[in-house]
Order: structure tokens, then sequence, then C-alpha cells
């Protein structure tokens, strides 16, 4: 019976996993800068002692497909709203030989990458909000050479995972948000253009806009790479630790409080905000 109960909830399990609605998110052809300004901090806590809720519809739009998160949100109290799933993938080996006996793997670890997509929302007591969106798609890579023990090949698989992150703070509570085009648009409520006093940006192929400020938009890129190996030989007992490391990259910009956009080094971006423009 045990058994049973433990496949029937594994068969639930897969199968809520895999109606989790995942975007079909293109690679943005921005070319990912080598030094980043890094992914943006999670929203910090707010207060736990609200009494006011806001019913939030969010939308985020791919090239074919729309995910709709929604749900009661505190005043002043950020929510997380998400449809995730996660990909497994072994990131990590040990391995050992104790004298003359065959070298055996001794242990593994197993890391997730996430798809899907994540919002963090915050409504303000001025008829504001505050949110976070991150969108990921997550694709399984190629099988890595991370090194050999005792002439045997450590192989492992590392994912790439690559979408688009876009944080601000808005004035008011519906309308276009966000959009890195070809790719995601993000929207509160009903679909609108993009409201004016919007930082507009382009780039060859492509642009988008971010409403609010400050804020901060990108496109990131992270792939899991082989480390170096570490190897120790302990009087005649052999040890062989191998892992993968992530490494991410991003392009986009940040704007400040006052509306002014600064673009992440070697991007290319071009701005677009009131009757300036400006090319970063």
């Amino acid at each position: 019976m045990r058994r049973r109960l433990a496949a029937l909830a594994l068969l639930i399990a897969g199968a809520c996993a895999a109606s989790v609605p995942v975007l079909d998110l293109p690679p943005s052809p921005v070319p990912p800068s080598a030094a980043p300004r890094g992914a943006a901090r999670p929203p910090g806590r707010g207060s736990y002692d609200s009494v006011r809720s806001h019913w939030i519809v969010l939308r985020i739009r791919g090239l074919k497909r729309e995910v709709e998160l929604k749900g009661w949100c505190r005043e002043g109290v950020w929510t997380t709203l998400e449809a995730v799933r996660y990909e497994s993938f072994t990131v990590r080996e040990t391995w050992g030989r104790l004298g003359e006996r065959k070298p055996r793997r001794l242990g593994r670890v197993v890391d997730q990458a996430r798809a899907g997509t994540v919002a963090r929302l915050r409504p303000e007591a001025d008829g504001g909000i505050s949110l976070d969106v991150e969108t990921a798609q997550v694709e399984r890579g190629r099988p890595l050479k991370v090194g050999s023990f005792e002439e045997h090949a450590i192989l492992m698989r590392g994912p790439v995972r690559y979408g688009y992150r876009f944080s601000t703070r808005l004035p008011r509570r519906s309308g276009a948000v966000a959009a890195w085009q070809p790719g995601v648009r993000v929207i509160l409520g009903e679909d609108a253009p993009a409201p004016a006093g919007a930082v507009t940006f382009r780039f060859g192929g492509g642009g988008g806009f971010v409403a609010g400020a400050p804020a901060q938009v990108e496109s990131f890129y992270e792939e899991w790479r082989a480390a170096e190996p570490v190897l120790q030989d302990a009087d005649g007992v052999l040890f062989g630790d191998f892992r993968m490391q992530r490494e991410r990259r991003a392009s986009g910009f940040l704007v400040d409080a006052q509306g002014r956009p600064t673009a992440f080094d070697g991007s290319g971006l071009k701005f677009e905000f009131g009757r300036m423009k400006r090319s970063e």
C-alpha cells in the first residue's frame, strides 16, 4: 500500500510539474556583458500588520504563450506569485579509491534550475505598486567532461538558463509595465501602449521600455561550467571532488529615481526618454 501511495504521489507531482506554463522565450540578441552589475537584490520584507488587500492580475506574454498570475496582495507587504518548475541536474560528484580496489563514486549532489515566472508585488499606500518579475527558460545543455579520476572520465550535463528580469516602482496599478522585444511583455491588468514618461530603449532587431522609477531591466544568461577538480592522495586513499559552477552574464540598464538610464557595460542600448536621446 505504501508503495502504491508513493507511486501515486510521484505521478501527481509529475502531472502538476508538466502543467506549469513556461513561456516560449527567445534568447536576447543583445550580447551579455562579461562583467554585469549583477541581479537585482530580492525585495526586502515589509510590515506584516497590513489590513488592506488589493486584487492584482499580472500577465507576462511571450512570443506564443501568456502566463497569468493573480491574487490578493496586502498593502505594504511583498507577496510572491509564481508559476515555476524545476529541472534537476548533477552539480557535484565525489569519487574515491582505496588501495587496489576499483574507483567508485562516493556521493552525488543534485541541484535544480528554475524555469517559469516569479513575481514579487507590493501595493503601496499612495496607489502605486512595487514589483520584481523574472521569467526564465531552462535547456538541459550538453554533457561536459569536468575531470578524470583514475582514467575514468567524469561527465555532467550542465544546464543553460536564460530569461528576463524587470524591477520597478509604478505610480499606478494598471497598464503596461515593461517589455523586451522580441521576448517578453509585462502587463498589469489591461494591456496598453508604453505610458508617458516610460524609458524606451532600442537595439539592432528589437527594443522595449520600462515604466516607473527607480528600475532595473535585464536579459540574463546563466550557464554551469566545469570547475577545477580537487584531487587528494592520503596515504594511498585517493579522493576526487568534481563540480560545476554557475556563470551569470546580463545585458540591460538601471534607471535612477529621476528617470535617467545607465546601461550595463558593453550593451550598446540606445535610449529615448522625454525629448532627449542618448546612446550608452
